[in-house]
């Protein structure tokens, strides 16, 4: 059964607050059916080793870069379970049974979408941030905390002055704490990824409102506030102000124009240009005391200023080139990924010394563009996206695939000019067949030969949590340090730099003149070049293993290289590729690797493809199709 809640806490550089914070949650949540997933935004500031020493019941998720906080909390979500959410700050602390009264008030209005608490600050003061409007040129010109205590009706502030004791109805509630159902959050199509940070929170409750669901504050729901323990770290001292008012002014130009939009822009600049004359005039009189407070508003509305001359142009870069980088993942993650059990690690950062010159969390945008083009079938496109790759040069992509686990791509590769869609769906019915039947098993070692990149391995680890040890080959030199990347963040790693048959040796790799790619090379003996290995070589007999064979027909040479190690294994699970051309220049059909197998011990042997269960003498090579063979030991 899900849990009743799902927690989302972005992270960034906050792990002080972030410790605080959850426990809160854990001290104050009894009673309550919650999970609780923690996102890094790139800050590597230690918050996972934290987790994992405090927190072991937290589901984190670290990101390679800052994504923003929409695209973040997009990314969590989908690796979350609860019928309803909290989006919650890091430098927040739940007080009482805060929870409790939001979820009460979210299942007694059948009309309540998304819910608030009251905001306050350390001190237990008001905080008038814990309900907004929907921005406008006027209310963004007189916005202020003073504005806000004198004229609390004019901005919809009432129900906080008469301290209200049943859920009103308001336009919007921050997403410093803003608890939604599931449906409604999906429905509205999540946070809007076009903001870097801040106003998502108003366009959610926007698309939500649009739906049909209102947005209530629960004044008796109390959670505190610490406020921009994030922002206040960043290298501009007014990086907050200058990206609040880029984000108000996307929001506008989608919802009323772009001529309203550059109308509040030129309002804000002249609105800029008055407080520093007045906050001139004020500082020529004001104390000595009081100068630096007025010297670092003066910045601040500086910076403001260049903003509405167009000076400021890291607002705009930051938003439009983070805004794509959400991986478009199902909103049933379940039904794709399986999330991990093991104890909770920190994927390692990509090394800046890698032979591939160029990594990111984001396709680049042509190649997007052209991998659409090709989607759409347009003539044409598939040319244009392999000359993209050979004028690209290296270019490295991180996909992350769950909580602990993440993928690096070398997308400029023919045979990898992949994006998430692409990689969720590679392999995906033998991967699933692979969990069911690794379902009985306890520590189980994973032979990956032909390993390429990891990318079998990667996706099998983030979806079973049955995998003890790692042991890869992969002959391929181009892709070893794309290889040991991914490995490293899985249990006892080990990359061979070696391909695999039924001798000990040399060979080497000769690419078919059907498929001149890299992963469609296969092995011949040679007196020198690469190492060549058998499985049995390495000792490892007995324990659970799963054999993954992808050696582009060396299949049963490596089965005859590894009989001691499937015959004294306690338990075993073999993968073999039934390809039709591959079958066709070698002459050995899958058949025969099958009775080979048989011939060890017994064996249940299923096509994943279409699950049919089948026997070395049945007709198994399909010419126009290539299946996978799953072998599990009886």
């Amino acid at each position: 059964m899900p849990p009743e809640l799902s927690i989302i806490i972005v992270n960034w550089n906050s792990a002080e607050y972030l410790h605080r914070c959850l426990d809160s949650i854990f001290c104050n949540g009894g009673g309550l059916n919650f999970e609780v997933l923690v996102a890094d935004n790139g800050s590597y500031d230690g918050c996972g080793e934290m987790l994992a020493q405090y927190f072991p019941q937290v589901r984190f998720l670290q990101l390679p870069k800052n994504l923003g906080f929409a695209a973040a909390n997009n990314l969590a979500f989908a690796f979350s379970t609860g019928r309803n959410l909290l989006f919650l700050n890091p430098d927040t602390e739940v007080i009482g049974s805060a929870l409790h009264r939001m979820l009460q008030a979210l299942a007694a209005a059948p009309d309540a979408g998304i819910i608030g608490p009251r905001l306050v600050g350390p001190d237990f003061s008001p905080q008038w941030n814990c309900m907004r409007c929907v921005p406008t040129i006027l209310n963004q010109l007189l916005d202020s905390s003073f504005s806000r205590r004198m004229l609390p009706g004019w901005w919809g502030f009432d129900v906080l002055v008469r301290e209200s004791h049943t859920p009103a109805s308001v336009q919007v509630v921050p997403g410093t704490c803003l608890m939604v159902r599931r449906d409604v959050f999906a429905r509205a199509g999540l946070f809007n990824r076009a903001y870097f940070m801040y106003v998502e929170d108003v366009d959610l409750c926007c698309q939500a409102r649009k739906l049909g669901w209102k947005t209530y504050y629960v004044h008796d729901a109390v959670v505190i506030h610490h406020g921009a323990a994030s922002s206040c770290r960043q290298e501009y001292s007014a990086f907050s102000a200058v990206l609040m008012r880029e984000s108000v002014k996307k929001f506008l130009s989608a919802t009323r124009g772009r001529v309203y939009a550059a109308t509040y822009r030129a309002a804000t600049g002249l609105g800029a240009l008055c407080r520093l004359l007045l906050g001139g005039a004020v500082w020529l009189v004001a104390g000595r005391a009081q100068r630096p407070l007025w010297r670092a508003a003066t910045a601040k509305w500086v910076r403001v200023l260049r903003w509405s001359l167009g000076l400021e142009l890291w607002a705009p870069a930051l938003s439009s080139a983070e805004a794509r980088l959400t991986p478009n993942i199902a909103l049933s993650p379940r039904q794709k990924i399986k999330r991990l059990t093991t104890p909770l690690r920190s994927a390692p950062p990509m090394d800046p010394t890698s032979t591939f010159g160029t990594h990111s969390a984001t396709p680049p945008f042509l190649f997007r563009c052209f991998k659409a083009l090709k989607r759409h079938h347009v003539r044409g496109a598939h040319r244009m996206l392999l000359v993209w790759q050979r004028m690209h040069g290296e270019c490295l992509v991180l996909y992350p695939l769950s909580p602990t686990v993440n993928v690096a791509v070398p997308i400029n590769r023919i045979e990898n000019a992949w994006e998430l869609p692409d990689i969720l769906a590679y392999e995906q019915d033998l991967i699933r067949t692979c969990c069911a039947a690794l379902a009985p098993f306890r520590g189980v070692t994973l032979f990956d030969c032909g390993a390429d990149i990891g990318l079998f391995t990667a996706l099998l680890c983030a979806r079973c949590d049955r995998i003890a040890r790692v042991i890869a080959f992969e002959p391929n030199s181009r892709v070893e340090q794309v290889l040991r990347h991914n490995l490293a963040q899985f249990p006892r790693p080990e990359v061979h730099k070696a391909a695999v048959s039924n001798f000990s040796g040399r060979g080497k790799l000769l690419a078919p003149a059907y498929d001149l790619g890299d992963h469609a090379r296969f092995l011949v003996r040679a007196e020198d070049g690469l190492p060549v290995i058998t499985l049995d070589s390495l000792g490892i007999f007995g324990g659970e293993v799963l054999l993954k064979i992808d050696v582009e027909g060396e299949e049963l040479a490596v089965l005859q290289g590894a009989r001691e190690t499937i015959g004294r294994a306690a338990r075993c699970v073999l993968t073999l590729e039934a390809h039709p051309q591959v079958c066709h220049r070698t002459g050995i059909l899958p058949n025969h690797c099958l009775a080979f197998l048989a011939s060890l011990r017994p064996f249940q042997f299923t096509i994943a493809e279409t699950g049919r269960q089948v026997q070395p003498h049945d007709q198994i090579l399909d010419p126009a199709r290539v299946f996978n063979v799953v072998a599990v030991s009886q």
